[in-house]
């Protein structure tokens, strides 16, 4: 029975896996204060126009957004979102 059990739920964990949508975010790996920062996304398998919501947050509390821009992405296409990290949205530094 405990075999039928995790066979079961085996096939429900694949089936999420083969029906989501690929999604791909290429972002540098620092992110500097006061400078424009590119952010690319794409959802290769797509079929209509997808919106990304791209914002920061504070870590590890995630309690506070900012620097926040919303795209919408063409299937087959890449968007290009650019976000700042500015000092005043940074409360440890004030």
């Amino acid at each position: 029975m405990d075999y039928l059990k995790a066979w079961i739920i085996g096939l429900n964990l694949l089936s999420v896996i083969i029906c989501s949508p690929l999604h791909f975010v290429i972002l540098p790996n620092v992110l500097r204060m006061e400078t424009e920062e590119v952010v690319s996304v794409t959802s290769p398998e797509a079929e209509d126009d997808v919106t990304y919501k791209i914002y920061l947050q504070d870590y590890p509390g995630r309690k506070d957004n900012f620097s926040e821009t919303t795209i919408t992405v063409h299937p087959g296409d890449v968007g290009i979102g650019k976000v700042t990290i500015r000092v005043a949205d940074i409360k440890m530094l004030q």
